[in-house]
């Protein structure tokens, strides 16, 4: 159970970065095009 627990705080982890990483790009992005 603890490694589904660690492995669910990673996956958690890893999309809340892709998102942030994704609203970064997008903001500098788009002033650019």
């Amino acid at each position: 159970m603890h490694i589904v627990n660690t492995m669910m705080v990673i996956a958690v982890t890893i999309f809340t970065c892709g998102v942030f990483v994704a609203m970064i790009v997008i903001v500098v992005i788009r002033p650019l095009s």
